[in-house]
């Protein structure tokens, strides 16, 4: 065959799988229940559009991101970190190029299976939430303060010790990969599997059920800065649900959520607003492709 024809035969090839990408958001959005939830069209539309956007990651160990957080202290920069695989470790990294600026190791903890991250009051957390198996007795939940990077300086060294505590779920194990920290600082884990809250405020060291979504495939989550929401991450599609007016931040659960326009991305598996309340960041695993921060806004 002839390079000519090579290069018709990518084409279409190209063609025919971004009208397949279509095809399946639009399906997979009759299979998520999300109650009320606003029509399906704008992913479509996304799914549509072009799928290399954002900025790439440059670190070739990063491959398997799973939480991220926009940093508030050092303006420009984000926090990531691996799925299950990796030692302790947060990356932060400049928003502008995607270089590695820091890895932060954090000491006297291990990296069982890290799912979810938030930034909250100066501090970072890290959930240690994932159970495939549904195994676990317990699960962690570490905070670290934010250190201060020099965002012009790349790979930067910096071990911390972080605050670790361990939480149990009251009906036995749960596989997870959502976490927000709320207005009030309390640890909130997110249910993958059938979208059940909980919170890390019960007794002793025991997760109390504050609501039941009724989503599923939720892989990340993140609070609106200013409290006046959450996104919640699922394969396919990013919701944001919105605290009633004049109501308290519980009744963020309450209301069916509205979809967020953002490109299909394979295993995606992170999400972070930014301090503006407004605009964050996706991410997705390489699953053999670049990994990249695509921003969203709402």
């Amino acid at each position: 065959m002839s390079s000519q024809s090579n290069g018709f035969a990518r084409s279409a090839i190209r063609r025919l799988f971004r009208l397949s990408v279509v095809v399946c958001v639009l399906g997979i959005g009759g299979l998520v229940v999300a109650r009320g939830s606003a029509p399906f069209l704008p992913y479509a539309r996304a799914a549509a559009a072009d799928l290399k956007q954002g900025v790439v990651i440059k670190d070739s160990s990063l491959l398997e991101i799973s939480g991220c957080a926009v940093s508030a202290r050092n303006r420009g920069a984000i926090w990531v970190h691996n799925d299950s695989g990796d030692q302790a470790n947060l990356y932060a990294i400049r928003l502008a190029d995607g270089e590695l600026l820091a890895t932060v190791r954090l000491s006297g903890v291990e990296a069982r299976d890290w799912e979810d991250m938030a930034l909250r009051d100066g501090r970072l957390w890290v959930g240690d939430i994932g159970d495939n198996a549904g195994s676990r007795s317990s699960v962690s939940i570490l905070s670290v303060a934010e250190p201060s990077l020099n965002l012009a300086k790349t790979k930067q060294k910096v071990t911390l010790k972080p605050v670790s505590s361990s939480w149990t779920y009251p009906s036995g194990a749960r596989d997870a990969e959502a976490m927000i920290i709320d207005p009030q600082g309390t640890p909130t884990i997110i249910d993958k599997v059938d979208g059940t809250v909980w919170a890390a405020s019960g007794e002793g060291d025991k997760l109390t059920k504050v609501a039941s979504l009724g989503v599923a495939l939720i892989t990340g989550a993140d609070l609106i800065p200013d409290g006046s929401g959450v996104l919640i991450r699922t394969y396919p599609f990013v919701f944001r649900y919105r605290v009633a007016q004049a109501k308290p931040f519980s009744s963020v659960w309450a209301d069916a959520p509205v979809t967020i326009p953002a490109p299909l991305l394979p295993q995606a598996e992170a999400v972070c607003v930014s301090p503006d309340n407004q605009s964050g960041y996706t991410i997705s695993e390489s699953r053999g492709r670049a990994v990249r921060l695509v921003p969203i806004r709402w």
